[in-house]
């Protein structure tokens, strides 16, 4: 038990890391307009909606990933018997994720991948390597 709970710490752990690789890789590509006041809701709102479609997905590719991947660490970590570990990594995301549909609006695409993908994406990743 304390062996899955730790796995799942850990996957939990990659999955952030791989969240914030995937955005400072979109944050490279498509840097943020200086100057922009990220405390202020209504100015995030417009910068998202003037995002073009590649910034966009460099998102929706880290809400994928980070689960997929983080899965893979916890099915690993807890010796490969149960894919519990990894579906904890996705639903630890999927909720990261409402948060952040939450706070930020996106459009509805984004939205619907977002709520959709993580669960699935870690059920994958952990029963990739299931015994």
């Amino acid at each position: 038990m304390l062996k899955n709970i730790a796995a799942t710490i850990a996957g939990i752990l990659s999955a952030i890391a791989v969240v914030a690789l995937v955005q400072m890789a979109g944050h490279t590509i498509y840097p943020q307009p200086p100057g922009i006041d990220k405390t202020n809701p209504e100015t995030i709102a417009n910068f998202v909606d003037t995002l073009p479609l590649g910034a966009l997905l460099f998102v929706v590719a880290g809400w994928v990933l980070s689960p997929f991947l983080g899965a893979i660490t916890a099915t690993v970590l807890s010796g490969k018997h149960s894919i519990i570990p990894g579906l904890a990594v996705g639903l630890a995301i999927l909720l990261a994720t409402v948060a952040n549909l939450y706070a930020i609006p996106h459009p509805l695409w984004m939205s619907v991948t977002g709520i959709i993908a993580p669960l699935p994406a870690a059920w994958l990743g952990a029963k990739l390597l299931q015994t």
